[in-house]
C-alpha cells in the first residue's frame, strides 16, 4: 500500500494542477516520474484516469470518482498527522483535573485507589457522589490539608504519581 499511496499522492496533485509539468514542480520530481506514476496507477486500476489534451490533462469519469476518494483519504491522513503533532507538542489533548470539597485534589489517582482508601478509613466519604474515572487525573492542588499520616501518604502518592508522569522528581514545600 505504501507504493500505491505515493501513486495516489501523485494522482491527486496532477488532478488538482491539471497539468503534469505543474504537478511535477509541486512534487519536486521529474515530469517523466509523474507520467510513469500515472501510467502505473492506471495499469493497476485497469482504467484511464486522465484524458490528455493540448492544455494538459483532465479527469475522466473514473478519474473524477477516484479523485473524490483520494482527496478525502489524503485529507484524513494529513489531519491525523496534524493532530498527532499537536498532541506531542501539547497543543491539544485531554487534561483531567480532580478536586474535592475536603481540601485537596488528586493526581494519578484511580477510582480503585479512592475506594481502597475509603474502605481503610483513610479518606472521608463525601456527601456528594465522588467518582474518579478509571483514567488518572493530570493536575493536583493541595490546599489547607492538615498534616496527618493519611494526608502525608496521599501527598507522597501524588508526588510519586506526578514524577512518574513527568519523568523527573518533583520538589515542593509541604
Amino acid at each position: 500500500m505504501s507504493v500505491k499511496l505515493e501513486l495516489y499522492r501523485v494522482f491527486k496533485e496532477v488532478a488538482e494542477a491539471g497539468n503534469i509539468t505543474a504537478a511535477a514542480q509541486a512534487l519536486y520530481i521529474s515530469q517523466s516520474a509523474v507520467s510513469q506514476s500515472i501510467k502505473q496507477l492506471e495499469g493497476e486500476l485497469q482504467t484511464r484516469l486522465f484524458a490528455r489534451n493540448s492544455r494538459g490533462v483532465a479527469l475522466t469519469p473514473d478519474g473524477r470518482m477516484l479523485y473524490e476518494y483520494v482527496r478525502s483519504a489524503i485529507g484524513l491522513l494529513e489531519t491525523g498527522e496534524e493532530k498527532l503533532s499537536q498532541s506531542r507538542e501539547l497543543q491539544m489533548g485531554h487534561l483531567t483535573i480532580g478536586a474535592s470539597a475536603i481540601g485537596f485534589g488528586v493526581a494519578g489517582v484511580t477510582e480503585e485507589f479512592v475506594h481502597e482508601e475509603l474502605s481503610k478509613g483513610r479518606l472521608r466519604k463525601l456527601a456528594t457522589d465522588f467518582e474518579i474515572p478509571p483514567r488518572s487525573v493530570d493536575l493536583c492542588v493541595l490546599r489547607d490539608v492538615p498534616l496527618t499520616p493519611a494526608a502525608q501518604r496521599f501527598a507522597d502518592f501524588v508526588k510519586d504519581s506526578l514524577s512518574q508522569r513527568s519523568g523527573a522528581p518533583l520538589n515542593w514545600e509541604n
